[in-house]
């Protein structure tokens, strides 16, 4: 155990000093930002821990729906008028493994969803705002019992797709709006869920909200476009140990 921590420990201070050799290599040059630091951190950091939760392992499948939403973003018309942000509902699927010690676990988590919200007005404008993403999550679980679980942690979110599409009115005559916005579109982003699980034998019922730290559009006129989520799923653990 004290040999993880010295390895941790190690491998942080060689992270924090590393510079990539070539910063005129733009992947390169992208591998020593603040955030794959936080990224190589935070795997560092489990793996350290891995020996501490190997009583019990489990995988766990599952699925569930995601209403999700950008907070404060509006849809301004080419003839400025503003349309407040609506709830969209998506599909969620995911897996993850957990390492259970007593009432303490580890989990890391993949999941793949959509986030993005609905932009509706009938004089004004019908377009949606979707953005496909493939999440890791790194939990920290405390169980109460055997049978209920609250958790937290961080999820780093790759935006795989991202586009705008649907109609709007100018000058009374309805338009298609279709705008691609992959290269306006933070391509990596960080946020904080908060969960409760109940289970009862190897199922399992999760309510997750998970609120953004950053903007998912670059420009100016998106400034305030931070996902939020709210993730209902069910799942099955299946135990490895």
């Amino acid at each position: 155990m004290k040999r993880n921590y010295f390895i941790l420990l190690l491998c942080t201070i060689l992270i924090n000093r590393w510079k990539p050799y070539n910063p005129n290599n733009a992947i390169l040059k992208y591998m020593g930002t603040l955030k794959i630091r936080i990224i190589l951190f935070i795997l560092l950091v489990f793996f350290a821990n891995s020996s501490y939760a190997q009583n019990n392992i489990t995988i766990s499948p599952k699925a569930g729906i995601n209403f999700s939403t950008l907070k404060g973003m509006d849809f301004i018309s080419e003839e400025y008028a503003i349309t407040r942000n609506k709830t969209k509902l998506f599909p969620y699927f995911g897996a993850e493994a957990e390492f259970r010690n007593d009432n303490n676990s580890l989990a890391i988590g993949v999941s793949f969803s959509k986030m993005g919200c609905r932009f509706y007005d009938e004089y004004i404008c019908d377009v949606d705002l979707i953005q496909d993403y493939i999440e890791t999550s790194f939990l920290y679980k405390r169980y109460f019992g055997e049978h209920f679980s609250i958790y937290s942690g961080i999820n780093l979110t790759n935006i795989l797709r991202s586009k705008q599409s649907g109609y709007q009115y100018i000058n009374w005559e309805k338009n298609d709006y279709n705008r691609n916005l992959i290269n306006e579109t933070n391509r990596l982003n960080f946020s904080i869920p908060i969960g409760i699980s109940i289970e009862y034998y190897s199922f399992f019922l999760g309510i997750q909200y998970s609120f953004g730290l950053s903007n998912t559009l670059k420009k100016e006129i998106y400034y305030k476009s931070k996902p939020s989520s709210l993730i209902f799923v069910i799942g099955k653990k299946i135990h490895i140990k």
